[in-house]
């Protein structure tokens, strides 16, 4: 069974929390990356952004549903749901529109775990670190073409 350590590489692109939305549109259109990591001053990652983050930032704001009862309101939604909408569509740096709960694979992690985190939790590319570093990173085009080689769909 094939590792994310035969299935990483190594050329992925990070930025420093800094950087600015119109430098992250430029390294999408321009590198096609599926995603970047970004770094913090001590050069530690702590974020992954995607086109999907940058893309979320024209959705607006989906305001909780409320119902007035008496003297109270009762909120159906997950009021920390509102909270990140509004950092997303405010965000004007790399710190600000990353996401921050980053999973990270180990090299030794299996390709059918790394299929199931990545349609478990709709993840675009994960960064396999070993050790504290981070030695690459595998997106879903890696992972299709590894699954498409297994079945024999190419050489």
């Amino acid at each position: 069974m094939q590792t994310a350590r035969e299935l990483l590489t190594t050329d992925f692109i990070t930025v420093t929390s800094e950087t600015s939305l119109k430098e992250l549109y430029t390294l999408f259109l321009k590198k096609k990356p599926a995603g970047i990591l970004v770094q913090d001053e001590e050069g530690e990652y702590y974020g992954v952004i995607t086109e999907s983050d940058l893309v979320e930032q024209e959705t607006g704001l989906h305001l909780p549903t409320m119902v007035a009862l008496l003297d109270g309101v009762f909120i159906f939604d997950n009021p920390f749901k509102l909270d990140y909408q509004v950092e997303k569509i405010s965000a004007i740096t790399a710190e600000e529109i990353c996401t921050k709960e980053v999973t990270k694979l180990s090299p030794s992690t299996p390709l059918s775990e790394i299929a199931s985190i990545m349609t478990d939790k709709k993840y675009h590319f994960l960064p396999v670190e070993e050790e504290g570093k981070i030695i690459g990173v595998i997106s879903k085009k890696e992972l299709l073409y590894a699954i498409a080689k297994n079945a024999g769909y190419i050489d």
